[in-house]
């Protein structure tokens, strides 16, 4: 059997680490110790409201949101990457994430990293419904869910003990054309493992070893 908390740690890092190559490189580098400066603000244009000596994350999550949605008010909108390193804070809760998104989305199209972090945040409530709907209201909006999203949703499934359904989700990931990651190969594994499903397994094993991934490794198994 694989471990869960490994490949859990292992779907984090590796919806990570895409969306990480297209953010700003100052925003990656931000300390707690970062003072608030017109270069190292993520919201460089907007009015100061802090001291030079507080960092501008370590004020609440609320107080950012906030921040965000007067600059809206305002005409004077964010870009999408700076929306989107608000929603991926770890401080960031699912609603508070949400409410980030709507009023995001009421300007317009958002892209489709903006719903996969909410599939992965109720997801992580084990809000799977929840995670659903936004799967579903994804596809509604015209944006096609991509590999992330899909990975993030067989996740979510696991998460919840909903294997039957993980492996469903993976089954249309490929009926989609698309090419699973590693995390969502070894969480459909897991998934088909758990429910008796030894045929798909037998399935599932056959592409993950011709996409040519590294084997399971000993820490990957319980």
């Amino acid at each position: 059997r694989v471990c869960v908390v490994t490949m859990m740690r292992r779907v984090a890092l590796s919806l990570w680490q895409p969306l990480r190559a297209g953010l700003p490189k100052h925003s990656l580098t931000l300390t707690r110790r970062s003072p608030l400066t017109p270069f190292s603000h993520p919201l460089a244009a907007r009015p100061r409201l802090f001291s030079s000596e507080v960092s501008w994350w370590d004020s609440p999550v609320s107080t950012r949101i906030s921040e965000v949605k007067a600059r809206i008010a305002k005409g004077d909108v964010p870009s999408h990457k700076w929306i989107f390193t608000v929603m991926t804070d770890n401080k960031t809760t699912a609603p508070e994430a949400r409410e980030l998104f709507d009023v995001t989305k009421a300007l317009g199209p958002v892209p489709a990293m903006f719903y996969t972090q909410m599939v992965y945040l109720y997801g992580n409530d084990k809000s799977v419904d929840q995670a659903v709907d936004f799967f579903n209201r994804m596809r509604k909006d015209g944006v096609r869910p991509d590999d992330n999203t899909y990975s993030t949703l067989i996740n979510a499934f696991v998460q919840a003990g909903q294997f039957n359904k993980a492996v469903e989700v993976m089954d249309g990931m490929l009926r989609d054309g698309m090419k699973p990651q590693r995390a969502a190969f070894l969480m459909a594994l897991y998934a088909s493992e758990q429910t008796g499903l030894g045929e798909k397994r037998a399935q599932l094993q056959d592409l993950f070893d011709k996409e040519g991934y590294s084997p399971i490794r000993d820490d990957e198994r319980a």
